[in-house]
Formats: structure tokens, C-alpha cells, sequence
């Protein structure tokens, strides 16, 4: 994803694994390899809200060049494996 303005959201980049059956389900989902730049949020509960499994954790999540604005509380992240930051700015909420 490239590009992208956000107003208002409960998360910015949200990816959560812990969907109808998970990891009980027939198959093991797998998330790897997501890439965000210039990405721009105006205000946000979470700037990052990650549920990996345990046995599949989310991975080579990058995120370059992007702002996240009003960010009220701190991002959940559970499983999550090479989180990559470059040029990112977190501002809090007032």
C-alpha cells in the first residue's frame, strides 16, 4: 500500500489473525511481507493493532515514510516477527 490519507480510524494498519477460528481452523493462516509507505493518518485509537498466531506469526511487516497523527493509545502486537520502522512519526493525541 502506497499513498494513502486516512481521516479517522480505530487503526491504522490493522492486521488480526484472531478471526472466526484461527488457529483451529482447516488451515494455518500466514501474513508475511506487507509493505506501507507514505502513509498518512490524521487521528487513530492504535497507529498499529498486530494479532499473530503463535504458531504464525505475522512477518516482514515494513512501514517507510508515513505520519500517524492523534494516536491515543499504545499499538497491541502479539506474534509479530521483523516489524520494520524507517521514517515514521508517532504523534499522541491530545
Amino acid at each position: 500500500m502506497r499513498d494513502v490519507e486516512i481521516g479517522e480510524v480505530v487503526s491504522a494498519i490493522d492486521i488480526d489473525m484472531l478471526y472466526e477460528e484461527g488457529a483451529a481452523g482447516p488451515f494455518l493462516p500466514v501474513v508475511r511481507n506487507v509493505r506501507v509507505d507514505r502513509l498518512t493518518v490524521g487521528r487513530a485509537r492504535h497507529a498499529f493493532f498486530i494479532r499473530g498466531l503463535e504458531a504464525s506469526p505475522v512477518g516482514g511487516v515494513s512501514v517507510r515514510d508515513s505520519v500517524f497523527r492523534g494516536v491515543a493509545e499504545p499499538s497491541r502486537l502479539e506474534h509479530v516477527e521483523e516489524l520494520v520502522l524507517r521514517n515514521v512519526v508517532l504523534e499522541p493525541g491530545r
